[in-house]
């Protein structure tokens, strides 16, 4: 297998909010092994391949990093033309990228700004005030400024290491689609 298989196994399971043991009675097999699937450290045969794929209601591409992002149907798609789960594996390559580039600051800076998006956007859609009393705008532009930094110190740590890096389907189909979305928005003189 890859370690996108070991990854999106994992993945998959935290985003049900199911537990290790849970899964690994759903599936059949004991806990132990399916944490060493997790892990990258046994290949699975394609009798559980087919299993879990089933199980967590995804394609056997996916799961081992391999779907065809163009095959994405419009009624998956949630408003910028990409299905959540290329959206999910855009971000699955881009944490890899940086783990691959061996800069170990680089990995913690992306995932940071991943991070910080998604609590910008949660803030934008809930509103209101966290319990730190931080309003929805204000958390806005400090997760801005602590974004801009995270980029600032990917640019600084990771160079030019990620250029020669391959870029996924999924992911190059986000920033093709991004790209559209930008410049519609630039046409519009917006």
């Amino acid at each position: 297998m890859n370690s996108d298989f070991a990854r999106n196994i994992t993945l998959r399971r935290k985003e049900k909010h199911i537990t290790q043991k849970q899964a690994a009675a759903d599936l059949g097999i004991s806990q132990a092994l399916l944490s060493h699937y997790e892990k990258g450290i046994r290949e699975c045969g394609l009798e559980f391949l087919v299993k879990i794929a089933d199980y967590y209601n995804v394609s056997c591409d996916s799961l081992l990093g391999r779907s065809n992002a163009a095959e994405s149907s419009p009624d998956e798609e949630n408003g910028t033309g990409v299905s959540s789960e290329v959206l999910c594996e855009a971000v699955n390559q881009l944490l890899t990228d940086a783990e691959k580039s061996g800069s170990g600051r680089a990995a913690e800076e992306v995932s940071g700004c991943l991070m910080l998006t998604v609590y910008k956007l949660s803030r934008m859609l809930h509103g209101g005030s966290d319990k730190s009393g931080i309003s929805a705008r204000a958390a806005g532009k400090y997760a801005d400024a602590v974004i801009a930094v995270n980029e600032a110190d990917i640019e600084e740590s990771a160079g030019t290491i990620f250029s020669g890096t391959d870029m996924s389907q999924a992911l190059r189909l986000v920033i093709s689609r991004s790209e559209e979305k930008i410049n519609e928005f630039l046409s519009s003189g917006k």
